[in-house]
């Protein structure tokens, strides 16, 4: 397996202005250096600062995507953004660390989180792969689901993710509000195909029905997120084609 390119902002924008005006490494600041040194490693820049042909692709899709993909995730305190700029053939992704709910994390542990990742790994896969990566990033695979609905405050919800110690509100199961939780919601352009979803780890995933001002919340088994994922990107593909 590869070396994952992690950069900045920062070192994506170099890359984007090297198709137009390579940059000479000499000229740099350390900081803008070292990014130049991980593009070179990864085969995006070649020894004079020019993009190669193998990131056309890549540079294509940036610029023009025929479908973005992008996920929003709240927690803790703070909220991490996943993109995915679909071309005809290639996916360029910048995915931040994976915040997955894994059977070692604690509610504590998650609802800690305050400052937003400065790196992101920068992926180029085939297109089709794109959901694959999404959902693997989300941590959306085989888990058990609980089938209870489950409605509470809007606002608990969200003082529930920056604090574990938020009191239980009525009627709802302590052993679900217990888990670690974080929130995120997909979007798929052209056409703004989305989903909002809670992830509380062990219990389960649930989907927003409604949250204004209680939230309503339907389980939403691993298999059936899958398909949304995939749904939203086809309909997006469908509205580029005829649009």
């Amino acid at each position: 397996m590869s070396e994952p390119l992690l950069l900045t902002h920062e070192g994506l924008q170099l890359l984007l202005e090297s198709e137009s005006d390579p940059f000479r490494r000499r000229d740099l600041a350390p900081e803008q250096a070292e990014q130049y040194d991980r593009l070179q490693k990864a085969g995006l820049l070649d020894e004079r600062g020019r993009v190669t042909p193998e990131s056309a692709p890549a540079l294509a899709a940036i610029r023009q995507p025929v479908v973005r993909l992008e996920i929003e995730m709240a927690v803790g305190r703070t909220g991490r953004r996943w993109y995915a700029a679909m071309g005809e053939t290639r996916s360029v992704i910048l995915a931040p660390p994976s915040l997955a709910l894994g059977p070692d994390v604690s509610a504590a542990q998650v609802a800690s989180f305050a400052e937003p990742p400065s790196e992101f790994e920068l992926l180029v896969v085939e297109r089709a792969w794109t959901p694959v990566e999404a959902c693997s990033w989300l941590g959306v695979g085989p888990r058990e689901q609980r089938a209870d609905l489950i409605e509470l405050p809007a606002d608990a919800l969200q003082r529930r993710l920056a604090d574990p110690a938020e009191p239980v509100p009525p009627g709802v199961d302590p052993e679900v509000w217990s888990q670690p939780l974080l929130m995120w919601g997909l979007t798929a352009d052209p056409g703004g195909h989305s989903m909002l979803v809670l992830d509380a780890g062990a219990s389960g995933l649930w989907a927003f029905a409604g949250r204004d001002p209680r939230a309503r919340l339907v389980p939403l088994p691993s298999y059936e997120a899958w398909r949304l994922v995939l749904q939203a990107i086809t309909e997006a593909f469908t509205t580029a084609q005829t649009s």
